[in-house]
């Protein structure tokens, strides 16, 4: 018969670590029931007394096909001794008739065994690595569209307290012909998007990015390179390039029912073409000018 079930794990990695380091959280859901479930929102809490690192605490995901499963990840920082029991996280759906149901996962434990030496940041041998605990992630908000929509990519930035200002420069470079539809990034020359920003320690910046494909296929790339040092020291920066792979396809396909489109995806999809079209007037003045 039907079984509509969707299993939520939540698991540390690694689950015992030094007083300062930092653990990964993976959440992964599993639609492990026999009928398609939609509208699936996961969300996570961090205890007060754990710092959060980098990535997400909650997603939301349109629909899971019957043994589809999907994961994401953040990091936090322990810097008390101790074990520290993690609540369990939380899921949301829909099964097929739209009944919601909630579901939890078990806890999860993390063993924080005290550290010898207590180095000040002052005392560092090697203060580099210790300051690269900043985090940057770009990941796809929306990298699977259809021909008129936009690619929408998130960029976000964290510096972590104690640290010095980061400096960070982000450098899109969508396939070629396309062009990146948002405010902060000028284009750079030879189809690349650039744009500078300053983030203050203890200070997040996220960075919607917005791209206009000009033709379909379902083997696109868009590339960041994210760039980034603290303070007066460019000599030590890091350098990344993360790729994302992009679909746009004709129309909308089968799986994108009247029903979620209808949760509100329409208007920023046209306040996005608007958006666009604003723009390329502005460009165009600005050429005859």
């Amino acid at each position: 018969g039907k079984q509509t079930t969707l299993s939520l794990t939540k698991s540390a990695s690694p689950h015992s670590i030094k007083q300062g380091q930092t653990s990964t959280i993976t959440l992964s859901v599993e639609n492990t029931g026999t009928t398609e479930i939609t509208d699936i929102d996961v969300s996570d809490t961090i205890p007060p007394d754990l710092t959060f690192v980098s990535g997400e605490t909650s997603k939301a995901y349109t629909s899971l096909r019957p043994k589809d499963s999907r994961e994401f990840q953040y990091s936090i920082q322990l810097n008390e001794a101790g074990t520290f029991n993690l609540d369990p996280a939380t899921a949301t759906y829909a099964d097929e008739d739209g009944n919601y149901h909630t579901v939890e996962s078990k806890t999860a434990a993390i063993t924080v065994i005290p550290s010898t030496d207590q180095p000040t940041p002052h005392t560092t041998k090697n203060p580099s690595t210790e300051i690269s605990t900043a985090s940057v992630h770009l990941h796809g908000e929306k990298t699977d569209v259809v021909m008129g929509e936009d690619v929408l990519l998130k960029l976000s930035a964290v510096n972590i307290i104690g640290n010095p200002t980061m400096h960070v420069q982000v450098i899109i470079i969508p396939p070629s012909g396309w062009s990146v539809a948002s405010s902060e990034f000028a284009k750079s020359g030879a189809g690349q998007y650039t744009t500078t920003y300053d983030i203050e320690p203890g200070v997040g910046r996220d960075i919607e990015v917005r791209i206009v494909p000009n033709q379909i296929g379902d083997d696109f790339q868009v590339q960041g390179r994210i760039i980034y040092y603290f303070g007066e020291d460019p000599g030590a920066r890091e350098d990344y390039t993360l790729t994302l792979p992009i679909k746009v396809r004709a129309e909308p396909g089968v799986e994108q029912t009247a029903g979620t489109e209808s949760k509100g995806s329409s208007t920023p999809g046209f306040a996005a073409v608007a958006a666009i079209v604003g723009l390329l007037t502005v460009y165009l003045r600005r050429k005859r000018a």
